[in-house]
């Protein structure tokens, strides 16, 4: 299992859970390019500089038929959890129709969604 983080505080609090190889990037572009049967992206929204081009470069990255798994709080249904992200350095806060919006520019295909309220949490796959 890979991962990468652009935190190093994060990387270490995910060391913990047996990951073989982690990696410091700065986005998802200047990652190690390998091939992943599936992502997942946990508020990586509000760090996107590019988002199209950060989820083309996931996407590229994804073998086919590979899904990503994406939770983002939705910034129409948690403004408060938004703004902290903001305050802590986030660049942008998204609803969640703009997240699905970016999502099919980059060329993914919604396989399924768990909840477009509050906090977003849907599978997309790689088209």
């Amino acid at each position: 299992m890979r991962g990468f983080d652009r935190d190093l505080e994060a990387l270490r609090a995910a060391s913990e859970f047996r990951f073989l190889e982690l990696e410091e990037a700065g986005d998802a572009c200047s990652a190690a390019k390998a091939q992943y049967d599936a992502a997942f992206a946990v508020d990586a929204f509000f760090w996107f500089l590019d988002p199209v081009r950060e989820l083309r470069c996931i996407r590229e990255r994804l073998k086919p038929g590979g899904k990503l798994f994406l939770a983002n709080a939705a910034s129409e249904s948690l403004p408060s959890i938004s703004a902290l992200y903001l305050w802590a350095g986030g660049v942008a806060a998204y609803s969640a129709g703009e997240m699905e919006d970016l999502l099919s520019v980059a060329g993914f295909i919604k396989f399924k969604a768990f909840s477009r309220r509050a906090y977003y949490a849907a599978v997309w796959e790689r088209g």
